[in-house]
Formats: C-alpha cells, sequence, structure tokens
C-alpha cells in the first residue's frame, strides 16, 4: 500500500454544503490522533476537485493530506462506499473504499464526494465568540467578514450568484483605502507576487455611473489603474482589484473589465451576531 505521499484527497461534496450554518465546535468532525488534526467526510452530493477545495477552505480546513496507511485506513471509515473502477494517467486522486482503500487517479472536473481537514489549533470552544467562521477574515472597519477563494476563478455574474447562495454573501466592497490595504496584505502575504479578484463595482448602464452592488455610488476612494483612470465603459462593465509589488511597495489598482473575463473573488458578508452561540 502507498503511505507515504501527500494529496489532496478527491473523496470530493456538494454547492449546499458549502452553505451550512456555522460549527461552533468540531464536535461533527473525526479526530486522527496520529495526525493531530480533524477530518470530515461531506457526501450529500457530488462536486468537482476545486469546488471541493474551496469549499473545505471557507470552513478553515483543506482537503485532506494522506501520508500513512493509518490515516489511509482511517479516512476509509468516514466517506460513503463507491464503485468506480482504477483507471489511470488521470489529474486527481480518489480513494476507493469497497475495494479497500485503494487510490485512484481521476479526471479533476468529474464529481465525487470529499474529506475536509483541520489542524487542532483552529478548535475554539473556548473563549470569546469568533466575529467570522474559521477561513474568513474579520475586518473591523465596517464590521464584515471576508472570505477569499484562491482555487476557483469565474465571471462576476457566477461569483456574484456563488457568494449569495453558498454564503449569503456578496461581492466584497471596498470603499476607502485603509480596507483596501487590509485586503492587500492579507492577499500578497502568502508569497503571490500579483492576483486580480473581482470587487462588488459595476457599471450602470442607466446612470451611465459606476455604483456597488448594494446600489451605493462610487463614492471618493478609487484607485484606477492609469490604463482606467476613467472608470468603466460599456464595453468593460466590471471591476478588478489588480494587487501586485512595485518593487518592495504593495499596490492596488483598479481595472475595468468586460463581465465575461474570469478572475479570483473575495466574498462578503456581515459579522456573526453578537449573543454568544451554543
Amino acid at each position: 500500500m502507498i503511505v507515504s505521499l501527500t494529496i489532496g484527497l478527491f473523496l470530493v461534496v456538494s454547492a449546499g454544503v458549502a452553505g451550512e450554518s456555522y460549527e461552533p465546535c468540531l464536535a461533527t468532525w473525526s479526530y486522527n490522533e496520529e495526525s493531530n488534526t480533524y477530518v470530515k467526510a461531506f457526501s450529500e452530493k457530488k462536486v468537482n476537485w476545486k469546488k471541493a477545495s474551496s469549499i473545505c477552505q471557507s470552513k478553515g480546513a483543506d482537503l485532506v493530506l494522506i501520508q500513512s496507511s493509518q490515516k489511509n485506513d482511517f479516512v476509509q471509515g468516514l466517506g460513503p462506499k463507491t464503485t468506480q473502477q482504477p483507471q489511470r494517467n488521470q489529474q486527481c486522486i480518489e480513494i476507493i473504499r469497497k475495494r479497500g482503500g485503494l487510490w485512484n487517479d481521476r479526471q479533476c472536473k468529474r464529481r465525487n464526494h470529499f474529506v475536509c481537514e483541520k489542524a487542532t489549533e483552529e478548535k475554539e470552544e473556548k473563549g470569546p465568540v469568533q466575529e467570522c467562521d474559521p477561513g474568513w477574515w474579520y475586518y473591523d472597519g465596517d464590521a464584515t467578514c471576508l472570505l477569499y477563494i484562491r482555487d476557483v476563478e469565474y465571471m462576476p455574474g457566477a461569483a456574484i450568484k456563488y457568494c449569495n447562495e453558498s454564503f449569503r454573501a456578496s461581492l466584497v466592497t471596498i470603499r476607502d483605502k485603509k480596507k483596501d490595504d487590509f485586503i492587500l496584505d492579507k492577499v500578497l502575504q502568502d508569497g503571490a507576487f500579483m492576483v486580480y479578484f473581482w470587487i462588488g463595482l459595476i457599471r450602470n448602464s442607466t446612470l451611465k455611473a459606476n455604483v456597488w452592488l448594494d446600489g451605493e455610488p462610487l463614492g471618493d476612494y478609487h484607485p484606477w489603474s492609469e490604463v482606467d483612470q476613467y472608470g468603466t465603459t460599456s464595453e468593460k462593465d466590471c471591476v478588478q482589484d489588480f494587487l501586485h509589488y512595485a518593487g518592495d511597495a504593495k499596490i492596488s489598482a483598479w481595472i475595468a473589465r468586460p463581465c465575461y473575463d474570469l478572475s479570483r473573488i473575495i466574498c462578503e458578508r456581515p459579522k456573526h451576531p453578537s449573543p454568544q452561540r451554543l
């Protein structure tokens, strides 16, 4: 049996799971003593690898890593049985429980159940109530929670739908430099040199003006790039925030783009209500 590979396991779940309510503790997760992590299988529906990775990330976790036969056996007991036959020359990996936990390579676009894994330090059963779910950033400037989706790219319309249906959220609104700098530091802190993501700013064709998705006008803060210093146009009526380095300096520049382009996204929603969860 293979015992040394590190993989993002493609057991893989559902768009519906992404919208599950916040879990106040890890009671529904299974603890693996060998790896000192918590794991959970999701099997209500099936999704592709990228979607599974995004859902795990939204829960402060990642797709499970398997580096030993013990971990392999442990994970087998979590998910539903499957009847797929082994294939070759695919891109992602799944476990076939009906075949004793053997691994099978499979196309990443295929749908499957999946298992998420999170470190024990994510467990927060005591102490103050957290403002946001694990995996989200809390921004105190306007008391909102931000979720950076780095593994999947969307067109703006699909991004708005995904944020709303999965998290009851919207695309991020950036009304001042303080918030833009907060996002800039968070996104570039993992070593990325440049990143594009959609923000919730669009061109209103009736008003012929830039407005936020909540209907509010653009306002005074709008760090347009030199190319797009006049904002959106009828051909480019959606907006990306382009985060990058210029020497040692971190820079944010807004770029008007056609709404059929693909880009990363940041979802935003209000922080948790103040009453403590049970």
